[in-house]
C-alpha cells in the first residue's frame, strides 16, 4: 500500500501513539474477601464434606461456552477470513439466540471478532496496537459498504478505544492529548455506521453500536435514552442491554436512582413476553454490584419473584449458581456494621435470605465453583446454613429433581 492510499485512520494513529507514551491506567481496586459464614463454626469441614453430596465443578460449563464461541471468531477474525465471520454474526444477530442464561450467542461471537483490538486493551493499553487492528477493520467495512455488520464491528472497536482513552468512563482523564484523541475516536465510531441504521436493518448489534457511542460523542448524551429504546425494542429481554443501561443511569453518570427505578418498571412490561419480572432482576444487577447500599432502594419482593420466575423458566444452573451467589452477598449484614444502613435493609435482606434458599432448594443441582467468587470450604459453609435442620438430624443433601434435598446416602464400598 502506497503512501497515498494509507487509511484515513492513520494521522490519529500518530497522534495516539504521541499521546500515549508515558500514561498508564491506574490499577484496579483488589476485591474483598468474602464474609466469614456463620455455619462456618457450626460444622467441621470434614463433616460437611461427607454430609454435602454436592457436585462442585471448578468451571463454569456455561462461561466455557461462551469463551469456545469468542475464542472461534477471534480465530477467524485474526486469519482473515472476514467472509465467513460476518455471514455468521450476521445470522446470529438476526436470530437472537441464546445460551440458557440468556447470553445473545452474538455478544459472545461479536466480542471475537473486535479480539484483535481489545486484546491490546488490557490494564496497560497499547493504543497505537489496538488502533492498528481497528484499521485492519476499517479496510474490511470499507470493501463491504452495502454490509452494516463490518461498520458495526468498526463502530465498536473504535469506542473501546476511546473508552479505554477515558479511563474510568465518567470524564476524561489523563492529559489533554489523551482527551482529544478519546474524543476523535469516538468521533470515528460514529462517522463508521452514520450511514445505517439499527431498525432498518433489524440489528440489536448495530443499536448497541450507536448506544455505546453516547457517553463520548458530541451531543450523544442528549440520544442516550432514545438509543437505548431503539437497543430495547429489537430485543427487549438481552440481561446484557438492561445491566449496560442501568449501570449509565447511575448518580455520578448520566441519570439517578428514581429514573433506574423507573426504567426497571418499564423493563418488566416490555419484556412482558420474554424475561418478565427478571428483567427488573437484571436491571438492577450493576447498581447494586456497585452500590450494596442500593439494597434499601429495590423492590426486594419483585426482585425474588424475578429470579424464581426466570429460574423456573430457562433451568438453567448457570443463573441458579450466578444468583445464588448474589442474593447470599447481599443478604449478609453491612460489612462496615453501620447500625443504620443495616436497619435500613434488615428486611430486605430476610427476603433475599428466604429467596437464597429457595434456589438451593429448588433450582441448584451442582455447584459452578468460579461464580460464587468463593473457596470451596466458604460455599459448602454457606450451602450448610440453608440446611442446618436436616444436616443435624444427621440427613446428607444432595442434588434431587428439583434443586437440593436430603438424599439417601451413597453405599459405602
Amino acid at each position: 500500500m502506497s503512501a497515498e492510499e494509507k487509511p484515513r485512520g492513520s494521522p490519529l494513529l500518530a497522534r495516539l501513539r504521541r499521546a500515549t507514551m508515558a500514561w498508564k491506567r491506574a490499577p484496579a481496586e483488589p476485591r474483598p474477601e468474602a464474609p466469614q459464614s456463620v455455619a462456618a463454626s457450626r460444622f467441621s469441614q470434614d463433616f460437611l464434606k461427607q454430609r454435602l453430596d454436592v457436585p462442585f465443578l471448578a468451571t463454569a460449563p456455561e462461561r466455557n461456552l461462551r469463551g469456545e464461541i469468542e475464542n472461534g471468531f477471534a480465530g477467524l477474525a485474526d486469519s482473515g477470513s472476514w467472509p465467513s465471520l460476518l455471514d455468521r454474526l450476521r445470522g446470529l444477530d438476526l436470530s437472537r439466540q441464546q445460551l440458557p442464561s440468556g447470553k445473545r450467542l452474538f455478544e459472545c461471537a461479536l466480542a471475537g471478532a473486535l479480539a484483535p483490538v481489545t486484546r491490546h486493551l488490557g490494564a496497560e493499553p497499547d493504543i497505537a496496537a489496538a488502533l492498528e487492528a481497528a484499521e485492519r477493520i476499517a479496510e474490511v467495512a470499507a470493501a463491504h459498504p452495502r454490509d452494516y455488520m463490518p461498520a458495526a464491528i468498526q463502530s465498536r472497536a473504535l469506542t473501546a478505544i476511546g473508552q479505554a482513552l477515558r479511563g474510568d468512563g465518567r470524564v476524561f482523564g489523563g492529559p489533554e492529548a489523551m482527551a482529544q484523541a478519546a474524543r476523535e475516536s469516538y468521533a470515528a465510531a460514529e462517522a463508521a455506521i452514520e450511514r445505517v441504521d439499527p431498525i432498518e436493518e433489524n440489528s440489536p448489534i448495530l443499536a448497541e453500536a450507536r448506544y455505546r457511542l453516547a457517553p463520548g460523542v458530541e451531543g450523544g448524551l442528549g440520544f442516550l435514552r432514545d438509543w437505548y429504546e431503539d437497543w430495547a425494542d429489537l430485543d427487549p429481554s438481552n440481561p446484557q442491554m438492561l445491566m449496560t443501561h442501568s449501570g449509565l443511569l447511575m448518580p455520578g453518570r448520566y441519570g439517578d436512582l428514581d429514573e433506574i427505578e423507573r426504567e426497571s418498571r418499564r423493563a418488566v412490561a416490555r419484556a412482558a413476553d420474554g424475561l418478565g419480572n427478571g428483567a427488573y432482576v437484571f436491571f438492577w444487577i450493576t447498581p447494586l454490584a456497585e452500590d450494596p447500599a442500593l439494597l434499601a432502594r429495590i423492590d426486594a419482593g419483585l426482585f425474588v419473584a424475578g429470579i424464581r420466575e426466570t429460574l423456573a423458566v430457562t433451568m438453567s444452573q448457570h443463573l441458579a449458581n450466578s444468583f445464588a451467589a448474589l442474593l447470599w452477598r447481599l443478604s449478609r449484614p453491612p460489612r462496615d456494621g453501620a447500625a443504620e444502613a443495616a436497619e435500613s435493609t434488615a428486611e430486605s435482606r430476610a427476603i433475599l435470605r428466604d429467596g437464597f434458599a429457595d434456589i438451593l432448594r429448588q433450582s441448584l443441582r451442582e455447584v459452578h465453583q468460579p461464580l460464587w467468587e468463593m473457596e470451596t470450604r466458604e460455599i459448602r459453609a454457606v450451602i450448610a446454613e440453608v440446611f442446618e435442620a436436616e444436616l443435624s438430624a444427621g440427613e446428607t443433601i444432595g442434588p434431587t429433581e428439583s434443586g437440593l434435598g436430603p438424599v439417601e446416602p451413597e453405599p459405602l464400598g
